[in-house]
Parts: structure tokens; sequence; C-alpha cells
């Protein structure tokens, strides 16, 4: 196995070289970015032959060992135990149609909770079986693999549109799309090659070629480059490979340099130089990173080395200096408000602790809690070592994304004051057309939160978290930003009695100057917002306050503007003063 994958890596290298006009020669790695070589150069592999390669036999004798020595990690596995327990006594029936989209809900994602129950019961039932030796787990979990591989090619391919044929868009056939349907697979995959030794070769040989072959090689048609879309078509497609023993899967997976995971984590793709997910939303950073880490584990187990890559440490680290006081991220761009100490982000930090050793990661899993889900029992070290408390937002304001994103901080303890300034490029896909606007807390109450979204198939996630108005930022003419490419960083300055940050774009608007400076003090922030424009520009200065407005401004009630996202404005009053004038937010 060694050979064969040196072989793969060393045809990827003469590719490579190929396409770049002789630039690298296979095997001359000297001439190869340093923060990409760790993952091209051949190595030996770690798995054995025959056995299983997504988790190998040492770990699951680590695992048997945190299981007998660590209540925490036998909490999680009677967990499991009862989850699988229950589904070897009752065994969904394989749905004879493909699901839903999870964004519109309704009856079609009904059917896709079936499908991923079974999905995420098979990987379990094979940890179940690798951690018990009960033939019970293997049994069941090779009748759900039999017998997708005997539906699987007679699914209709359809998107989460409901589009079929030449009009779908990357579509799925388990589910209504290629992302979901490598999260899928992923799960699929993982159950397979747990138990492998527990298949006759003529299953095996029907799952990979009625099942793991077809879906993989549905995914491997699609590209999106450096996408999440791509993270969970290279999940699927790689843990394939790993459980059936193909090259070809593993390195389009991993090593395709235009797509793969290797491309994924190389400078300037899918994260920035600190670590942040490209589209500027710690939601799908973090969704991002779950596909990463489960397609980075099995790799390194099998003779790559991706946690070498600078991007991914990054991404453990970029959050802890991105959150405020309380552990909450600025929600901007596409995601729900996101907090580190959600159990389903915290939970990455047992792989990020288990691969550096981080006293961070360490504190964070103990102030969360250990044995939630798999991840601890599966990739984390049997005992946190004693660290500090974990203590976010307490650092001094830092410059992040690229020097794109400052975060100034004043104030001390569970009442320090953060404010996060987003002059991210917009980039399609989950970004929003927001420059310049700014998230403000202080501790756990986000006084200018960030509008984050809701379900895609909600018309409002269009109309209004989709239109500048919703942002605390300024709108011109009633219109959303266009596409705002990277903001002009004036000044920034962390001192010791207030922070500046000051940020200009012109392309957020044609024609138009956006200027914005903001000064953070221990007692509140100062913002000053200069427009230049053309004479009759309309210049609308948003700003949305959490708590009940009172404005020493007479003001009548008036409609709504009929504009996309003002439409959707509520209790809408107008006042008309020269002078200066005041506004008060109360909180309960």
């Amino acid at each position: 196995m060694a050979a064969s994958q040196a072989t793969t890596r060393r045809g990827f290298l003469a590719r490579v070289a190929a396409g770049a006009g002789g630039m690298l020669a296979a095997g001359a790695l000297a001439t190869v970015d340093p923060a990409v070589a760790p993952l091209l150069a051949p190595r030996p592999a770690h798995a054995q032959v025959g056995g299983s390669r997504i988790l190998l036999a040492a770990d699951v004798a680590e695992i048997r060992a945190k299981i007998a020595d660590q209540p925490w990690a036998r909490d999680a596995f009677n967990a499991l135990k009862r989850n699988v327990d229950g589904l070897v006594k009752t065994t969904p029936l394989i749905p004879d149609q493909g699901g839903g989209w999870f964004h519109a809900g309704g009856d079609g994602y009904e059917i896709t909770r079936v499908h991923n129950r079974l999905a995420d019961g098979t990987r379990l039932l094979g940890l179940a079986y690798r951690l018990t030796d009960d033939p019970q787990y293997a049994r069941t979990a090779r009748d759900i693999l039999l017998g997708y591989a005997a539906r699987y090619q007679r699914y209709e391919a359809h998107d989460q549109y409901g589009r079929t044929g030449p009009k779908a868009y990357h579509p799925g056939k388990v589910l209504s799309q290629g992302l979901d349907e490598g999260i899928w697979l992923g799960s699929m995959a993982f159950g397979c090659d747990l138990i492998r030794d527990a298949l006759m070769d003529a299953e095996r040989a029907t799952i990979a070629s009625g099942l793991m072959r077809p879906a993989a090689e549905l995914l491997m048609g699609y590209n999106v480059g450096r996408q999440n879309h791509q993270t969970y078509y290279n999940l699927g497609i790689g843990l394939a490979g790993f459980a059936i023993d193909e090259p070809r899967y593993i390195e389009h997976a991993i090593v395709k340099p235009d797509s793969g995971l290797l491309f994924q984590l190389g400078p300037g793709a899918s994260y920035t130089t600190d670590g942040f997910w490209y589209e500027g939303s710690v939601h799908y950073h973090f969704y991002a990173l779950e596909g990463i880490i489960g397609l980075a584990e099995a790799a390194q187990r099998n003779g790559y080395e991706p946690y070498a890559m600078p991007s991914l440490r990054g991404a453990f680290d970029f959050p802890l200096a991105y959150a405020d006081a309380a552990g909450n991220l600025p929600a901007f761009n596409d995601g729900p408000p996101a907090s580190l100490h959600e159990l389903w982000r915290a939970r990455m930090y047992e792989i990020g602790y288990a691969r550096y050793a981080d006293p961070r990661y360490a504190a964070l899993l103990a102030k969360v809690g250990r044995g939630s889900s798999i991840h601890g029992l599966v990739y984390g070290v049997p005992v946190l070592p004693e660290t500090d408390p974990f203590a976010p937002g307490q650092t001094a304001s830092v410059l992040l994304a690229d020097r794109t994103v400052p975060v100034l901080r004043a104030g001390t303890g569970d009442r320090r004051l953060q404010l996060a300034v987003n002059g991210m490029s917009y980039v399609g896909a989950h970004t929003q057309p927001s420059q310049l606007e700014i998230e403000l807390s202080t501790g756990a109450t986000r006084l200018v939160p960030a509008p984050a979204s809701i379900k895609y198939a909600d018309p409002l996630h269009a109309g209004w978290y989709r239109q500048t108005v919703s942002h605390s930022t300024v709108v011109v003419n009633g219109k959303s930003q266009e596409r705002g490419r990277p903001v002009d960083l004036g000044t920034f300055y962390a001192g010791a009695l207030f922070q500046v940050a000051r940020l200009r774009t012109t392309s957020a608007y044609p024609g138009a100057l956006l200027d914005r400076t903001s000064i953070l003090l221990d007692v509140g922030m100062i913002d000053v917002f200069t427009v230049r424009a053309a004479p009759d520009s309309t210049i609308d200065w948003v700003l949305h306050h959490a708590g009940h407005l009172t404005a020493e401004l007479a003001s009548l009630p008036r409609r709504a503007p009929p504009l996309p996202g003002y439409q959707e404005l509520d209790d809408v009053q107008e006042g008309r003063t020269d002078a200066d004038w005041r506004a008060r937010w109360l909180l309960p």
C-alpha cells in the first residue's frame, strides 16, 4: 500500500510538472512552496495492508483504553451503544426515493432525515463493532450497505430545487445536492471500512460496484474549487477511496491541484493567511472545517501530512482570536449567530488539541465539557492537562482576515467591549453585501448585532438578510451594495486609552466613497461615517441596536419605502431637523 500511494503522489507531481512548463520535476520538492511540500512528500503509510484505513487497529486499542479508564469516554461510548442498539432493534426502511433540501423542509426533508439516520448509523455501527467485537453491529451495517448498493443507481439525480436531468445543478441521488451526498457517502464509507473484515469478498464487491464507485464517480464530476461544497465532495470521494482501496479516488480528493484537500489548504485558496474561511462567515468556517478534518484524519493515517499545513492550524486558532468576552463570534455574512461554546463547534477542538497540543484548546474543551460527541471518544486525548481558564476576548485589539477585519477591544472582564468592522471582499456564495458593517458587543450582549441569516428557501433570506439595509452600515440611493473589493485600511491603532480603525471603500457603490472611522473607548464607541457621492444621492446611515428606541426628535408614522429590504421594515417613523438630536436604546 505504501508503494501504491507513493506512486499516486509521484504521478500527481509529474502532472503538475507537465502543466507548469517544467517548473517542477517529479521528486524535486525543494522547488515547492514549503507550506505545500508536507502534503506532497511521499511518506510511509501508517495503515496496515488489508486492515481498515480510516481508523487503524492502534486507534481502536486507544479508544478501548479510554473507555476503560476515563468516565467521560465511558459515558460517550454508552451513548453511542444506546444509539446503535436502537438501530439494530428497529432499522428504518431504506427510502425508495431521494430526499429533499434542509432549507426547504417539508416531506422531502423527512426522507432526507431517514437517509442521514441510516448513514450516520452505519458509521456508529462500525465503531460499535470494532469496540465490542459484537457481530450484530456488523450485520446491521452490512444490511444497510447492501440495501443501498441494490438501490443507489436507481435513484434519480436531483438538486435542492427539485430539478432533474440537464437542468439540475450538481445534483445528488440519495440527497438533494452533491454537498449533502458527500456528507452521506463519507459516513457510509466510514462504516464500511470498519466492518471490512466481517464482509465476504462478494459483499465487498457488491458494495463497491453498486454504491461506493457510482457515488464517488458522481461527485468527481463536480468541481467548485475552494468552496465549502468541494470540502464535502472531497470527504465523500476520499473516504470511499480508503474504504475500497481505490487510489484514484484518494488522489482526487487529496491532491487534485484545483480542488483537492491540498488545494483548499494551500496559500490563497480557501483560507486567509491567518486561517479564516474565505467567505467571512464563522458558521461556514466551522462547517467547512468539520469536513476538512474528517478527510485530514484519514489522510494522516495513510501517509499524508495535512496537519503540517499552516492554514489548518490557523483554522483552529482564528475563532479564538475573533471571539468576544462571552465567546460569541461576529455574525457577519450567512449562517446563524455562532459561539465557541456551542458543542458542535467546540467538539472540533478535540481533534485540534490531539494534533497541536495547544493549551487554549484544552481550556475550551474543559469549559464546555467532553463526551458530547464521538469526536472526543474517537480522536481526543484521554486526559486534558490542567490549564488556565479559557477567557476569550481578553487580548488586545487585533487586525484579522488578512488585515481586512479590525477587532477593537476596550474595558475589562465580563463587560469588555468588542467592536468588529467588516472589510472583507464580497465574493458571492455565503458573503453578504455589507462592507464597513459593524458588530458591537459587551459581555454576552450584542449591542449592535450583525443580522446573520435564516433558511435560504425563506423569502426573507433574499428579501432582508441579503439586503444592505439589514446591516449596520451605509446605503446609497436605497440600493444594496455591489461586489465590494478589498477595502483600504487607513488607520489601525491599539492604544492604552482608545482604539481606532478607519476603513474606506470605493467599490461598494460606483462613484461613491464610504469612509468609516470607529473609535472604541472603555465607556463606548464613537462612529464617524463620511460619504462622498453624487449631489442628488440619498444616503441612509443604518444602525441596528438592541433594545427599545426613543428619539428626541418629533416624528410621524410613515409607510416603509417600497424598496428591497426597506419594505420589510415595521413601525417606520419620519422626522426632519437640521439641528443636533439624540436617541437612546434601553435594554431590559
